[in-house]
């Protein structure tokens, strides 16, 4: 029952969000002022922000966030390939002064509902309920590659070496 917003970088993959995955609104974070389209699809803040990105696409998130949003954190693809790491959250106070919560997510975290998550999950993707999207790379011997363009945004869905 929640409206989505996707955010990805590149035509084929908004559409995607849009037509396969049934996002409500996607945001090419490419070609599009993510703050304006931020204000524009979400005037009253974002409630949840789901962020494997970081950096300046975590602080737009982080700008409009709607008071006892929730943001959470599982990744920071935006640090990954720089010799200069994101100096962080510039508006501490915002998310205090408005309840927001901000928490890590790793899946280790969940070990014991792992078992549950895994039926739930293979039930939703049954029923059509769920999208993913693979790229599979073969051989160890491509995964430097395979990496460095994971980082250049060139891979579709999730990115897999295969052994």
């Amino acid at each position: 029952g929640a409206r989505t917003i996707g955010i990805a970088g590149g035509k084929a993959k908004c559409a995607w969000l849009r037509e396969e995955c049934g996002a409500d609104a996607v945001i090419d974070y490419r070609t599009e002022n993510v703050r304006a389209r931020f204000a524009e699809l979400c005037p009253t803040g974002i409630n949840v922000f789901y962020d494997n990105v970081g950096g300046d696409l975590l602080q737009a998130a982080v700008d409009h966030i709607a008071k006892y949003g929730r943001i959470v954190l599982c990744g920071q693809i935006a640090d990954y390939d720089t010799d200069r790491p994101e100096q962080g959250v510039r508006n501490i106070m915002q998310l205090v002064y408005g309840g927001v919560r901000m928490q890590g997510f790793l899946t280790h975290d969940y070990f014991n509902e792992w078992p549950q998550a895994v039926a739930q999950l293979t039930q939703w993707l049954r029923e059509g309920r769920i999208r993913y999207r693979e790229d599979v790379v073969e051989g160890l011997e491509s995964a430097p590659e395979a990496f460095i363009g994971l980082l250049k945004g060139r891979n579709f869905g999730k990115l897999v070496v295969k052994l």
